[in-house]
């Protein structure tokens, strides 16, 4: 039953709020988010879920310790991804600095 519970709070962020979490959705469904945003076995929803919590803190819809992501994404999975995928999460992370979202 959970599972069904983060299944349709997801595709509501995807489909109704344009791939922004909000701050009532902390555990239903960003719990999947961030641990989707963990594990780079499966590259478009890695990126995916990195772009939703990237752009939902730089948005403060939402707030995500991006440090920690940005870690792993450089020291373990960057090179990993194909460059397309590489291309829009180096731009997110740019842009998360530059908004002061990321040290």
């Amino acid at each position: 039953m959970e599972a069904d519970r983060h299944f349709h709070e997801l595709q509501q962020v995807l489909h109704r709020q344009n791939g922004y979490l909000s701050y009532g959705q902390a555990f239903y469904p960003a719990e999947t988010v961030e641990l989707a945003a963990y594990n780079q076995q499966d590259a478009v929803a890695y990126t995916v879920c990195l772009l939703i919590l990237i752009q939902s803190t730089v948005m403060q819809t939402y707030w995500a310790d991006l440090s920690s992501y940005w870690q792993e994404y450089w020291k373990n999975n960057r090179e990993a991804l194909l460059p397309n995928l590489m291309k829009e999460l180096d731009a997110a992370f740019a842009l998360a600095r530059e908004k002061g979202e990321l040290d």
